[in-house]
């Protein structure tokens, strides 16, 4: 237990996007602080050696203020990397993976966010505590030993486990967030729209989706191109399955996308004109590299409009989503898969409306 914890201490250690909590161990960050601090405030040193009547510019190197905090920077950076490597070879397998996602672009959004009620950019005690779990495979408490659904109830299952609808929910929750936002900078945008039927075409893949039922998730008009209708299909993956567990995002998020082109891409093109962008998102709040530059173009565009700076559009974008997912995922884990009935209440209630049925008789 005792090496569990100092591992784990080192972790939280590191930066967000390295995958910590950016809660330093004072001890070695004393050192360093201490080191900066000589190094930042050498030319006031010399000015008091030289007994000048003002700062000098420069310390007794020739270095300047600019110089110095150039230096620390890149100093610092160094640091990290060597800490990142120590830590890292010190973690074992399982955990490893868990910090691996949580360095994905995305995945520290909620951690950074100002705790704004307004923006719902807010955990309850047991929420905070879940999601730092999540974040390292930790285990949580109090949960049950059966699923509704007769399997084995652990973290895992509750994030594929579809009783109770929560996995659904979780995708229908990045998706309606995506549509208002593009129903800021685009036309005609609608949820979960009809493709046209195919008649004669012919496809090359015989994985395409040829069913007149088939819909995707979204369309816009005029968002990558004017005049043309761009479609959008939302997937929202648990990492951690067993046919998933041991490779990297990158290439879960990339198989994701490539599974979602084969299905749908050929037929947008050739039969709706239009174009298809896959939105992979990970349990952990990553995102795929189609997602990314969608994100990144729909910040830009919405950023324009309201003449805001796209650093602050994008980051608030992705916070948005990060807490999306991560209320989702607790959900899977917390949520009762059953409706609570107390036998009492439902022959009250029977009783009722058989008695309003005579009534009306």
């Amino acid at each position: 237990m005792d090496s569990e914890l100092s591992y784990l201490r080192e972790v939280i250690g590191l930066k967000s996007s390295d995958g910590g909590l950016n809660i330093p161990i004072l001890e070695s960050a004393s050192n360093q602080q201490f080191e900066s601090s000589m190094k930042i405030t050498s030319p006031h040193v010399a000015s008091i050696q030289s007994q000048e009547n003002r700062m000098l510019e420069k310390n007794l190197d020739g270095q300047t203020k600019e110089d110095l905090a150039k230096m620390n920077r890149i100093q610092k950076s160094e640091q990290n990397k060597v800490k990142m490597k120590e830590v890292d070879d010190a973690l074992p397998a399982t955990t490893k993976a868990f910090v691996d996602q949580a360095r994905d672009k995305g995945a520290s959004s909620w951690l950074n966010a100002l705790p704004i009620e307004e923006l719902s950019f807010v955990l309850n005690k047991e929420e905070f505590r879940d999601a730092l779990r999540l974040r390292y495979n930790m285990k949580l408490d109090n949960l049950p030993s059966v699923c509704a659904c007769g399997e084995s109830f652990n973290v895992n299952h509750a994030l594929s486990c579809k009783k109770g609808g929560f996995v659904h929910q979780r995708h229908d929750t990045v998706k309606n967030t995506l549509t208002k936002l593009l129903s800021r900078v685009c036309k005609d945008v609608e949820e979960e729209p009809h493709l046209i039927p195919v008649t004669n075409e012919q496809f090359e893949r015989r994985s395409a989706n040829t069913t007149d039922e088939a819909r995707l998730d979204i369309k816009a008009k005029g968002f990558w191109q004017r005049g043309q209708t761009a479609f959008f299909d939302v997937r929202v993956t648990h990492l951690n399955t067993s046919t998933q567990r041991g490779q990297t995002t990158s290439k879960i998020f990339r198989a994701h996308e490539m599974a979602k082109r084969r299905e749908y891409l050929q037929r947008v093109l050739d039969v709706e004109n239009g174009s298809f962008t896959p939105l992979v998102f990970g349990t952990n709040g990553g995102l795929g590299e189609e997602c990314a530059s969608f994100l990144s173009t729909l910040s830009q565009k919405i950023a324009s409009k309201d003449d805001e700076s796209y650093a602050h559009t994008v980051t608030w974008i992705r916070t948005r989503l990060s807490f999306d997912i991560l209320k989702a995922a607790i959900q899977c884990v917390r949520g009762s898969r059953t409706p609570f009935r107390r036998p009492q209440e439902l022959n009250d209630f029977e009783m009722m409306s058989r008695q309003g049925d005579l009534a009306r008789v």
